[in-house]
């Protein structure tokens, strides 16, 4: 895709977009702006050496001091993920409230799951984390009142962690999405009083996934491993157990955005995790599910895939400064014709938003 395809938005990442504001990160800072005219606020988001850490780039990525995802609340407040804890962010005074921490260990999850269910109004996460000795893995719900509490958990030694939570609406219920290696992966049914998880489809890289998006007949889903060729997935419930491969992917899809027409995911740039763990943490060996070093843009129109977007992963080491990859900011559905995207690792547009044509 040449240049005029593209249009650098933000030198910074944002994280969310509501009928009036911006929330956008930068070098340690959470800036806001009104996008409908007004001054922007500038918020630090550290104090002492992160501080100074976070004008550093490498620095930054090196230490994850980068918030990883947002959630709209309202149109002046959103929730932010940020080193170990989340955060209720006021656009209209700017200021910051520490509304849940997450357990020992946990940076970020993956992604929130919001929904409406009824007259309630939700956000869940899943833990997500290295979890070496195999605890318990909890989901954790915020209400309506803003009160978070713990609604389910995966027995110990069942699971490493979530990867996802999504709302399906046609069967009143929760998917989830767990990893990583084959006996932990897999797609899980939940129903919405959090009273029953049960398996779907478990026990092999190909249930492996971060993105699951829910239909009239099942669901479709994209493999997250680098460890063997990824695809996009449908699933058919009552009909044949085994889900029906749509088109193979180029690399591991860790996130992805529904839009009017169909979907747009990302696939990041992965090492070979089968490597000894200090080996994976330096290497740019690939993992056999990731064709190259470019991180991917795979539109589906509703009737074909096709790439709209790609960028070359930088000279780093690909775990110790982040896997190449594009994520999408929270915000509602955009011009049919572009999408905005931000990007880790790559080449040229590292920490940075852009819009990409997508026709």
């Amino acid at each position: 895709m040449g240049m005029n395809n593209i249009d650098l938005c933000i030198n910074g990442k944002l994280l969310a977009k509501t009928q009036k504001y911006e929330f956008a990160y930068k070098a340690g800072y959470l800036e806001i702006s009104n996008h409908l005219g007004g001054q922007t606020k500038k918020v630090a988001l550290f104090s002492g050496n992160y501080h100074i850490m976070s004008k550093i780039r490498y620095l930054e990525r090196l230490l994850r001091l980068e918030p990883r995802c947002a959630a709209v609340i309202s149109d002046e407040t959103i929730l932010l993920s940020h080193k170990g804890k989340i955060l209720n962010i006021n656009a209209e005074n700017g200021e910051i409230k520490v509304e849940h921490k997450y357990k020992a260990g946990m940076n970020n999850p993956l992604v929130f799951c919001k929904c409406n269910i009824a007259e309630n109004s939700w956000v869940l996460y899943g833990e997500y984390g290295w979890n070496e000795n195999m605890e318990e893995v909890s989901i954790y719900r915020r209400d309506s009142q803003g009160k978070w509490g713990k609604k389910q958990s995966f027995p110990e030694n069942s699971i490493a962690h979530i990867h996802c939570i999504v709302h399906d609406p046609y069967r009143h219920c929760f998917l989830i999405a767990t990893g990583d290696s084959d006996q932990e992966s897999g797609i899980w049914m939940m129903d919405e009083d959090f009273q029953n998880i049960k398996p779907v489809i478990t026990g092999k890289q190909d249930y492996r996934t971060c993105f699951i998006l829910p239909t009239m007949e099942g669901f479709v889903y994209a493999t997250d491993t680098p460890l063997k060729q990824n695809a996009v997935y449908k699933y058919k419930y009552g009909g044949n157990t085994e889900p029906e491969k749509l088109y193979d992917m180029p690399g591991p899809c860790i996130y992805a955005k529904k839009v009017k027409s169909g979907f747009v995911m990302a696939t990041s740039v992965e090492p070979d995790s089968s490597l000894p763990v200090w080996r994976y943490r330096f290497t740019r060996k690939l993992g056999k599910g990731v064709r190259d070093h470019f991180s991917h843009l795979i539109y589906f129109d509703g009737k074909s895939f096709k790439e709209i977007f790609k960028a070359q992963k930088d000279v780093l080491p690909i775990w110790l400064f982040q896997f190449a990859n594009f994520q999408f900011p929270d915000m509602e559905e955009e011009d049919a014709d572009f999408l905005t995207i931000t990007s880790t690792a790559v080449k040229k547009y590292d920490g940075k938003t852009i819009r990409v044509m997508m026709k």
